[in-house]
């Protein structure tokens, strides 16, 4: 399968939405990104850079895991690693308001 490029993030949402289409998966994502937000601000506050260090791998092991299980597809961070960061939160943002 050829992967898609995008020359920017406005072209690379939609494919975004489309790879988190499911509730469960956006569910997921939704406990994740809020998690890995959770335990960086823990490292800052308590000193712990371990905790900072530690944070992303914790937060996207979880939000890898959603992918098989719900969608059927693969992450959109393999292919597109900072656009699909930028995805993470864009999403947790309108699933918050």
């Amino acid at each position: 399968m050829r992967e898609k490029k995008f020359k920017d993030f406005s072209q690379f949402w939609p494919e975004y939405l489309r790879l988190h289409s499911r509730p469960a998966t956006r569910a997921v994502h939704y406990a994740g990104t809020l998690g890995g937000i959770t335990i960086v601000g823990a490292g800052i506050v308590f000193g712990a850079p371990a905790a900072i260090i530690a944070a992303p791998g914790i937060t996207y092991g979880l939000l890898f895991s959603a992918h098989p299980l719900f969608e059927k597809n693969r992450p959109a961070t393999f292919r597109n690693p900072g656009m699909s960061v930028g995805g993470d939160f864009k999403m947790l943002f309108y699933g918050m308001t």
